[in-house]
């Protein structure tokens, strides 16, 4: 397995997300879809960050449908502007994504992508 071959790499969401003058933070944003692939990459970027945050958000794995209550499998640390590779565990067949920015953050811009072999 080569996941340094840009070929091997699909875009599975990509998406700008800012809050409202009413709102304190984003807030969790759900990835739209179901997911299969174990083995993701995340990029989150901020065009109005101060230099000092580091932290882009967190991820979550959830288990379950739309119809369940979430069921948190598995959380990472997002860090700003950087590409972060995860293998997510293989606890399920389907499982659905959830991206939660700090709550500094006024404005965030989001790429996930798959590994396919």
């Amino acid at each position: 397995m080569t996941i340094d071959n840009p070929l091997n790499w699909e875009i599975v969401y990509s998406g700008q997300h800012s809050r409202s003058p009413v709102e304190e933070s984003i807030g969790r944003i759900l990835i739209p879809g179901t997911f299969t692939q174990h083995i993701i990459r995340i990029y989150c970027t901020s065009s109005v960050a101060k230099s000092r945050w580091w932290l882009g958000g967190t991820l979550s794995q959830l288990l379950g449908n739309t119809f369940q209550p979430d069921f948190e499998a598995s959380r990472w640390k997002i860090p700003l502007n950087q590409i972060t590779l995860i293998r997510l565990p293989e606890v399920t067949t389907e499982y659905r994504l959830k991206f939660e920015p700090a709550r500094w953050h006024k404005e965030v811009e989001i790429i996930i992508e798959k590994y396919v072999p």
